[in-house]
């Protein structure tokens, strides 16, 4: 018995859009950017945030080699401050951004690579 292969009508190909290959990173930054120009309270707070929370992860991952409950035992001066203190904490926030750069170019790439292979799969002549 051979199963028969429904093939969908040619006008459904001829209205789809080409694949675009669009970066999520690039297409949130324009937007983001624009937010943090008409509101520059929100970059000074969003920065400060990130700052203190690199800080405190930092003080916990110190602490955490000897045994210290770090978390429990601060008090919430010690959680603003806690970036201000620590300069590799300021480091440690701006290398990220590069990082997301680099693993966003890299999705990029595969995303590329798997449409190509699915192009090859779609051309491929059915040989069942």
């Amino acid at each position: 018995m051979s199963v028969a292969r429904i093939e969908p009508p040619a006008s459904v190909d001829a209205h789809r859009a080409p694949a675009v290959q669009t970066s999520t990173l690039l297409n949130a930054l324009p937007h983001l950017l624009k937010t943090l120009r008409r509101e520059p309270a929100v970059a000074i707070t969003l920065g400060y945030i990130l700052v203190a929370l690199a800080g405190i992860f930092y003080n916990y991952s110190f602490y955490r080699r000897f045994g210290i409950p770090v978390l429990t035992l601060s008090q919430i001066t010690d959680f603003l401050v806690a970036g201000l203190q620590q300069p590799i904490a300021l480091l440690l926030l701006l290398s990220t951004f590069p990082m997301i750069w680099l693993f966003d170019k890299h999705n990029q790439h595969l995303r590329r690579k798997q449409d190509e292979k699915r192009r090859q799969l779609a051309a491929a002549p059915d040989t069942r």
